[in-house]
């Protein structure tokens, strides 16, 4: 048994250029390197199509680093697909959530475990992301982790990222997936941080500053909270996560947090 699956959704389409072989070659430089990698394909455009990213793949398996690749005609979106994701992977205990537009340290992971492995209390860790487009810029990010404000120890934080989130397995499996699909269906973003909260109930959370990488991001400006998709996540996750955990999550939000 691996430690750790690494689970990486993708939609690589036709006319659009590949994007994940960059988190592909970053782990295949991990210093840490005993984990398994599962990718979600629901593109229309087969991965393996592109040589370089075989070539890539090649790479880890040649490092013992297995790749389990499962395609799907039906694009359901990123909710959908972390749902599908962690059913399908075995028996690691940690599962590391990344995108495929992410470039990692070669001592990130190592940095990620070795944190989380600390205390049976955390049930999840996140990396600094920083954006490598320098016009893409961050609004509002409570957790600090985008690379604009320099941390010199780790924070305490009630929701992550999934673009670069490390979570304990039997954490996630308190998470309502008929909720967090629930976003996909309604149009909203945020149900990376709808699952980190529902952990957040039971366990800890933190924010790692010397796990580093970088966001390849969209040609599309980052997005700044936005009170409205804000306050129906909070509906939604009403009976699930306590109030005073959303209150230290979403302090902008305060004034709109039931006390039940």
């Amino acid at each position: 048994m691996r430690p750790l699956a690494v689970c990486i959704p993708t939609r690589n389409d036709l006319n659009e250029t590949g994007k994940i072989h960059f988190p592909l070659l970053s782990l295949s430089m991990q210093t840490f390197q005993n984990f398994s990698v599962y990718i979600r394909d629901e593109g229309l455009r087969d991965i393996f199509a592109d040589r370089n990213i075989r070539l890539i793949i090649n790479l880890l398996e040649q490092k013992n680093i297995p790749v389990n690749y499962f395609r799907t005609w039906e694009r359901r979106g990123v909710a959908f697909a972390r749902r599908d994701l962690f059913e399908l992977i075995k028996d690691e205990p940690y599962l590391l959530w990344l995108d495929d537009d992410m470039i990692i340290e070669p001592t990130s992971l190592q940095s990620l475990l070795s944190e989380i492995e600390k205390k049976e209390t955390v049930g999840f860790v996140q990396g600094v992301k920083r954006e490598l487009d320098p016009f893409r810029k961050y609004t509002n990010d409570i957790n600090c982790l985008n690379g604009e404000k320099l941390l010199s120890e780790r924070i305490r934080i009630y929701f992550g990222d999934a673009a670069f989130l490390l979570m304990r397995t039997e954490a996630l499996k308190s998470i309502k997936w008929d909720i967090i699909t629930k976003y996909q269906v309604d149009g909203l973003g945020g149900e990376d941080v709808a699952m980190s909260l529902m952990v957040s109930q039971n366990w800890e959370g933190w924010g790692i500053p010397n796990a580093r990488g970088w966001h390849v991001s969209p040609s599309v400006e980052r997005w700044g909270w936005e009170s409205h998709s804000d306050i129906l996540q909070i509906e939604l996750l009403r009976g699930q996560v306590d109030p005073e955990i959303l209150r230290k999550a979403l302090p902008h939000l305060s004034e709109f947090i039931p006390d039940n």
